[in-house]
Formats: C-alpha cells, structure tokens, sequence
C-alpha cells in the first residue's frame, strides 16, 4: 500500500464499518493523514490535517478523531474543518464510543473527554509503585462503557492489557500479557471476538468474552511479524510494521565514507563523545519497560556498559574534562553526575523540572535547558547548577535542539519562529548578535572541540558545516555541505556527534537489517484462525 518509517505516526486504522482506512504518512510537506477506500487503490490526503499522528474512528465511521499540534482534534471523514477538542501533550492513542472520547497522554493515565469538546479528566492512575510509567492505546468494548488499555511497566509481572470502565464499576485487572499496542478484532455476523497483540515478534489473535471482560483459549499466529494493528467488524485487519526501533551508532568521515560501527544495533536516543576521544555516551531505550538509561562505550575496545542507575535519562552531557556525565532522569526529575574512569558512584547534584540537559558551561557551573511550554512551543533556560535561578532564552517556537560551543560564548539553537525549522546564533548568555546561520532549514546544531566549526543538518538531512576560523569570516561564513546522512529519526535529536578535531562523526543512522515500515492489509484474517 504505503511505506512510512514514523513510530509514532499510530497504526492504519479500518473504519468500524469496514468502508476504507486512514493511516498517518510522511510527505515532504511534513506528516499527514490519508484516506483509502478499501475498493480502491487511491490514497486520498485529507487537507487541514498536518503533523496529524494517532487517527482513530468515530463509531459510525464518519469523523476521524487525530493528534497535531499538541492538540485533539477531529474532523468529518469526508471533509470539512477540523474542530480543537483539548490540548494533548506527547499522545499514544485514542479512541471513541458515541459521545466520549478517551486519549493518552505520555507518562499518564487515560484521560476522557466529551466527543464535542470541553475539560480533560483522567480515568485511570498509574501504579507507581506496581511500576507502571505510561497507560497507552485504548479501546472501547462494544458496550461503550468499558475499555481496554495497555499499561507499559518496568516489571513483567504488571506489563500487559488492563480492563476498565468509565462509570469505574468494573474493577481494574489485567487479562493478558502483551508486548505494546493491540486491537480488537470481531468475528463477521457473530458475537466472537479476539485480541491481536504483539507477542515476541509475531502478531496473534487469542479470544476475547466482551461479556465477561476475559481472554480465552489458544493463542493463533496471524503472520510471523508484529506492529501497529487495527481491526474493523468486518473482518479486515490492518499493520505498520515497526521499522523504526533499532538504529545502528555509524562512523562516518567528512566525505561520508563509512569508517565503521559502535556497538550493535539497538533503539538509541543519543549519542555523545567525550572531549578527551575516550567515551561515547548514549542513552538506550527498552520499548516494552519505558526504561531509558545512560550508557558508556570505551573508543579503546568498544565496550558497553550501563553508566546510569536512574533509569529514566532523557539527557546526558560531559563536563568539558570528559571525566564526569551529567543526566536528568525525567520521572524522579532529578539532576544525577558520575565519574566515568574511574567509575564512582551516581550522585544527586539538585532537583530539577522538566527540560532536556543540553550544555554545561566550560567550569561545569552552568546548565542549559530546553523546556516545551505546551507541547508546540519550546524555551531555552540556563542557572548556575546550585543555587538554581534560571533565566529565560525564548526562542520563540520549536526548538530542534541547543548547542553551546565549547568555550562557552556561542549558543547555537534550531527554531521555527520564521515558520521553518533554522540554525540561529547569539551570544551567551547575552543572547546579543542574534542572528540566523543556516541555509534553507537546518536543526541539530554541534560544535567542534575548538569551537571553530559549527555542524548542523539540513532540511533534506545534509550535514552542513559552518568554518568560524579568521580566513572564513571575511569570505562570509556560508555553510558547506558535507554528505547526506541517514538518520534514525529526525524527530529525535541530537541524533549524531562530531569529533573533537572534526575529522568524523558519529551518527544514529537506520538500522539497515530492518525493512518494512509497509502498511498491510487482511480483508479475512478470522480465516486464518482455522489452521
């Protein structure tokens, strides 16, 4: 049908009625969702539905409830104009039965909300203590009080599909084990229904009792691969493949040849050099617990090794020695540092909100952060890391990422104030000469060693450089193009590194091994059930 590398775009999803699908696809125009009738091979892109993520149905199949722009929205499926429902920060689902709609926000509950509009509650409570860190992907049972959910836990024994009601008179427990998002897929002109979840790889199909809320008998493999599912009354399943999980740590040299791998491919974050050569820091995710955790390669041997005993680091970054890391865990919001060689232990350095860590200052007394105000817009602040007293760098949008040059008087940063996501520079921490750097877009900016090169990417993925040496000024410092990356996921940054001297370059690149990313379709998968 369709090809799309974006986790987070959602699953295609069927309409109830089984008439056509609407799935969320990458265009150069940016993400948008797309109609295709199922008699059809014509993919329909649906106008005013830009950076939309998440789809879901109405129950009569004809309105598209959808995710852009830190907001809920819907729209008729048939065209017209969207209506804002609410604002949804970092959304992982959502569904709807006649008048309610339920929604997951990250690293939260389940929220409902009238299908018109209005105030937000929340419906279910994480388990902290049970492990639970995000509740994700509901779906409505035929009676369209109870729902289904998947709650994503650091612990095995409470990772699973849960059951609930809106009117809570359904006690919450867990009826299966499952490994991420799932649908529920009914049997045609019967009362049968199963659950297709993800299970080590494979998508499988176990019944379900809507009446009694409990999942029963054998477990069915319906194709030998997994990803994000949806199912209609019809009969008619439809998948996006996960292609997007793993990336692979690429060296590469300012022409782009290929110098050689870091480690083996797994779902990294992050990646970052120390000043002294010796270590790269990375931040590695585990999908099915939630857990982020900082990690230490040596350069010497290639040797892993986890760095971080919190185990929700969203940053790290090295003082300018390259001796210690300093990491935020984003659940206990807390500011950690270590030692690397030698290893000494985790120390709690100050309590701080949310933002990614993005800079220290060259005496490793100031921090720079990005904070998102909500969900759309994002702001720079920087404090001397005790006593903290942040003062305020508006960018004035998204910020792509922040880079403070190594000797601490340059700030780089991305922002799309001008409508397009640019490189801008200023000094620091006066933020005077503000001035914008790239070319036709660019974001992810990083800094050589000497703070004579500034790196960033392009909007057609080039990494660019910028020469601030004497001989480059006066011929007016336009940016170079260097080679076209592959990276991982541009959504993410900062998705690669430069050497100190600026001689390679260390990139989060697509795991290769893995193809898919297609949108498949079965019009009869209960037929399968049978052999």
């Amino acid at each position: 049908m369709a090809a799309d590398v974006g986790q987070l775009l959602g699953a295609p999803v069927i309409a109830p009625d089984g008439s056509e699908i609407v799935v969320s696809l990458s265009t150069s125009q940016g993400a948008y969702l797309f109609r295709r009738p199922l008699k059809s091979n014509h993919m329909i892109r649906m106008e005013g539905t830009q950076s939309a993520s998440l789809p879901f149905w109405s129950p009569d199949s004809h309105h598209i409830g959808f995710f852009a722009d830190g907001q809920l929205k819907r729209t008729p499926a048939f065209g017209g104009s969207f209506v804002i429902l609410c604002d949804v920060v970092e959304p992982r689902g959502g569904c709807w039965n006649g008048d309610t709609i339920l929604f997951a926000p990250n690293l939260r509950g389940i929220f409902r909300i009238d299908a018109t509009g209005g105030t937000a509650v929340p419906v279910t409570v994480l388990d902290a203590g049970a492990g639970e860190n995000s509740h994700r992907f509901p779906v409505f049972l035929p009676d369209g009080n109870r729902f289904l959910y998947f709650s994503r836990s650091s612990s095995l024994e409470t990772r699973g599909i849960y059951l609930e009601s809106l009117d809570h008179r359904q006690h919450r427990r867990r009826v299966l084990v499952a490994d991420g998002q799932f649908a529920l897929g009914a049997v045609p002109d019967s009362d049968q229904h199963f659950l297709i979840t993800q299970q080590a790889g494979k998508l499988v199909a176990q019944g379900f009792d809507c009446n009694n809320g409990k999942a029963f008998g054998a477990e069915h493999i319906l194709l030998d691969h997994a990803g994000q599912v949806s199912a209609s009354d019809t009969g008619a399943l439809a998948l996006r493949a996960d292609a997007q999980v793993r990336s692979t740590l690429v060296w590469r040299d300012r022409e782009g040849r290929h110098l050689g791998i870091l480690g083996k491919p797994d779902d990294y974050w992050q990646a970052t050099i120390s000043p002294d050569g010796r270590f790269v820091a990375i931040v590695r995710h585990d999908a099915l617990t939630g857990i982020f955790r900082a990690w230490t390669a040596s350069l010497a041997n290639g040797q892993m090794e986890v760095l971080s005993d919190a185990d929700h680091v969203d940053s790290v970054v090295w003082t300018h020695d390259g001796k210690m890391l300093y990491y935020r865990d984003f659940v206990q919001r807390k500011l950690f540092r270590r030692s690397v060689d030698p290893r000494g232990p985790e120390e709690f350095v100050q309590s701080i909100a949310g933002g990614n860590i993005c800079g220290l200052s060259p005496d490793g007394l100031t921090v720079i952060v990005e904070r998102s105000k909500d969900g759309i817009h994002s702001v720079i602040e920087w404090s001397a890391i005790s006593p903290l007293q942040w003062h305020l760098i508006d960018s004035n949008g998204f910020v792509g990422s922040t880079g403070l040059s190594p000797d601490g008087r340059s700030l780089a940063f991305g922002s799309n104030s001008s409508g397009r996501m640019e490189v801008y520079l200023a000094s620091f921490p006066s933020m005077k000469n503000l001035r914008r750097v790239s070319v036709d877009g660019g974001s992810c900016p990083r800094w050589r060693q000497d703070s004579e090169e500034l790196f960033y990417i392009a909007e057609d993925q080039s990494l660019m450089c910028l020469d601030f040496s004497a001989s480059e000024r006066n011929r007016g410092m336009r940016p170079k193009p260097l080679f076209r990356t592959a990276l991982a996921n541009p959504t993410r940054s900062p998705l690669y590194d430069v050497a100190s001297d600026g001689s390679r370059f260390l990139l989060l690149e697509r795991d290769s091994s893995i193809s898919g990313g297609d949108v498949e379709l079965l019009l009869n998968w209960p037929s399968i059930l049978s052999d």
